[in-house]
């Protein structure tokens, strides 16, 4: 008789896959993030760092280092703004355009 093949899993928390941190702004309402702030930031989505906080090329890179590990495939539980990074990194699409693109929630995403 064969013998089944028991496949081993692991669960690993990798802090590179977090969501962009955003220092003074974590947990505020829109409202009360001032507004020359926010037009900074929507001018240069990329490069504005957060107050006390990341800048999306900040996120990216912990991003790539995350997956540049990775040589099998594998299950990550993400957020939106590394999913736009992967959409960068690994389908290439261009990073302005990754970061408008729209991330449903709690829907899986292959790449």
């Amino acid at each position: 008789m064969a013998k089944a093949r028991t496949e081993v899993r692991r669960i690993r928390f990798d802090e590179r896959l977090a969501e962009l941190h955003f220092g003074q702004w974590e947990a505020q309402p829109w409202e009360a993030i001032d507004r020359g702030a926010l037009a900074a930031w929507e001018a240069d989505p990329a490069g504005f760092q957060m107050p006390e906080g990341e800048r999306y090329l900040d996120l990216e890179a912990r991003v790539a280092a995350a997956l540049a590990e990775h040589r099998e495939p594998t299950l990550w539980f993400t957020h939106a703004g590394v999913i736009r990074a992967l959409h960068h990194l690994i389908s290439g699409i261009d990073r302005e355009e990754a970061l408008r693109m729209p991330v449903p929630y709690a829907t899986p995403i292959r790449f």
